[in-house]
């Protein structure tokens, strides 16, 4: 697997656009309802850098697997923000359920994670966020508006 370019990538995994950035395609569904866990690929790429700020109600775990830098921006309940690195020397992260989480693509033409997602992901169990949802964090509202 020589890739050389995001467009590579998604022509050799077969990723479609992702409604919040970037491309994925849903590797595994593990039996049961709802399933005890999912795994997506997901790249972010220099024409789509953006994660959109999201709150899953399943813990996630992310798993750098090549290509540039993704920074991730937190929101646990308690309202603060916290930024987390992945690639290179970080190479896992684990978001827990509830936190929000938006990302970008630091560097690079492209990063691809792969994400395990238990309970399995649901998209009735996701809230994408709104201009309402930043008005309960009034000092990162100015932060977050570009990842709505």
């Amino acid at each position: 697997m020589s890739w050389q370019t995001a467009e590579e990538v998604v022509r050799a995994l077969g990723l479609e656009p992702h409604d919040e950035g970037g491309f994925f395609r849903r590797t595994y569904t593990a039996a049961g309802a709802p399933p005890r866990l999912t795994c997506i690929y997901y790249l972010l790429t220099r024409d789509s850098p953006r994660a959109r700020l999201h709150a899953n109600r399943s813990d996630i775990h992310i798993f750098h697997q090549r290509g540039g830098l993704i920074r991730y921006l937190l929101i646990p309940p308690d309202g603060r923000l916290v930024e987390e690195t992945v690639g290179h020397d970080q190479l896992q992260l684990t978001v827990p359920g509830g936190w929000w989480k938006a990302a970008d693509l630091v560097d690079g033409d492209y990063a691809l994670i792969g994400e395990a997602v238990s309970p399995g992901f649901d998209y009735a169990d996701r809230r994408l966020a709104t201009p309402a949802v930043l008005q309960q964090w009034p000092a990162l509202s100015v932060r977050l508006l570009p990842y709505l």
